[in-house]
Formats: C-alpha cells, structure tokens, sequence
C-alpha cells in the first residue's frame, strides 16, 4: 500500500497533478468502461488492486477516500471521447467492478505464466534427451 500512499503524495503537487492526468487522458479507449479500465491498469497493478474495495469493505482499503478517484474523474471528462457519455456513466460503478475483477485477472494472469513455465521446462527437458541421443549416437559411431 505503500505505493498508493506514495502517489497520493505525489498528488499533492500541482506539477505532479498536471502530468499524471495528462498521460491518464493520453490512455485511449472507445467507450467510458475501455478508457477507465485502461486508466486504473496504469495506476494500480493487479496485486495492488485486490487489497482495495470502491467503499473499502470486507477488509479491504477504501478506494473512494483516495485522490485517484478525482483524477479518474477528470480525466473522463477531459477525454473527448469519453467527455458527453461519461455524465451517464457511473464511474463509481465502474472502479468498483475494475477492483472486483483484480482476483480474476492475477489468478488468470499465474495460471498463464504457470503454463508457460511448464512448457519450458518440457521444452528444456526434450532439447536435453536429445542432446543425450545426440552425444550417444556420436560416441557410438567412433567405435564402428
């Protein structure tokens, strides 16, 4: 948490402030749920995102108190594409099922580095078996 903290910091300056929404607005996407998905993956990984709930219940820490959800805010109705729909849009509703799905995502995300470890290993044990029959089948034709 430590990270969020930090950032919440940083927010404090105005400088800071400027440049963190402008490369928030820069984080494109063709609907209001796309854009702010993109934006809360730039500023919260997955591991970070399951601690957090939107009213902080159940244990975790509050996303509504933070100043990132003034920024989301913002950038929603800076970004011309998202600027008319986002009135409609509950962005509340939106950081909120963005945290509930953080489970999914990592839990998704190690099954596929999982899998991609197991496939090296295979690949790793099958180029060493045939190294082996390679080295075999060399010390076998200088005896013949």
């Amino acid at each position: 948490m430590s990270n969020v903290t930090q950032t919440q910091g940083f927010i404090q300056n105005p400088g800071y402030k400027k440049k963190l929404i402008l490369h928030l607005c820069s984080v494109s996407g063709r609907s209001c749920t796309k854009f702010l998905n993109r934006m809360l993956a730039e500023i919260m990984t997955d591991e970070v995102a399951v601690n957090y709930s939107y009213k902080g219940q159940r244990g975790k820490h509050c996303f509504e108190d933070l100043q990132l959800k003034s920024l989301l805010v913002c950038c929603m109705k800076r970004n011309p594409v998202t600027r008319k729909s986002s009135l409609a849009f509950d962005i509340e509703l939106g950081i909120g099922d963005w945290l509930k799905r953080a489970r999914q995502r990592l839990e998704r995300k190690n099954k596929k580095t999982a899998v991609i470890w197991k496939t090296l290993e295979r690949q790793e044990e099958s180029s060493g078996s045939e190294d082996e029959q390679q080295s075999d089948s060399n010390s076998d034709s200088e005896f013949v």
